[in-house]
């Protein structure tokens, strides 16, 4: 991936099993540039999920809005806020939520929060670890995303790092016995 220097071969082997899972579950016979963008992708909603708090409304509206590979882009470069807010209004028109949720000063302040955190070694070491230990990553949009999240809007988690029975996940909410779903998704 571009974003952190990462060649093309070590990006497939920390993401590889992630994409493998992602082209089962929606039964894709992708393209070998459709399987690098989204391997991009995957990643890069790894990178976010490594660098922000559950419910960060903030890098919610940049991922949304710009995508996140685009959004752990703009980071890496360092763009300051008023950059950032302006490349986000010019996509409000694809995804009109996004830029309304969010002003330069509440980037301002993600920036400070997610800058800190700003490496590829703890991404790298996440989804090594979710190889050895059979944890899946679930992105919005993957056959196992469980959709009632998305009700959460700006505050939805941006994946799911999951163990276990992944059909869990979309069980409908009146079929769900809490000690069933909790045994499901144990190791």
């Amino acid at each position: 991936m571009r974003t952190f220097g990462i060649g093309a071969a070590a990006l497939h082997s920390a993401v590889g099993f992630v994409v493998a899972a992602a082209r089962e579950t929606t039964r894709l016979d992708l393209e070998p540039d459709a399987e690098a963008a989204l391997g991009e992708r995957l990643f890069a909603v790894a990178a976010w999920s490594c660098l922000v708090e559950p419910g960060d409304s903030v890098a919610a509206s940049l991922v949304r809005g710009l995508g996140a590979p685009r959004a752990l882009e703009v980071l890496v470069a360092r763009r300051t806020a008023g950059q950032i807010l302006e490349e986000l209004a010019g996509t409000a028109r694809d995804t009109p939520d996004a830029a309304g949720v969010v002003d330069a000063t509440a980037i301002a302040a993600g920036l400070a929060r997610w800058l800190p955190r700003l490496s590829e070694r703890p991404v790298m070491q996440a989804l090594a670890t979710a190889r050895r230990s059979g944890i899946a990553l679930v992105v919005p949009g993957d056959g196992r995303w469980p959709e009632q999240l998305d009700a959460l809007g700006a505050h939805a988690p941006l994946c799911l790092w999951t163990r276990g029975d992944r059909q869990a996940l979309r069980a409908d909410r009146a079929d769900w016995d809490v000690a069933e779903l909790e045994l499901a998704l144990l190791p």
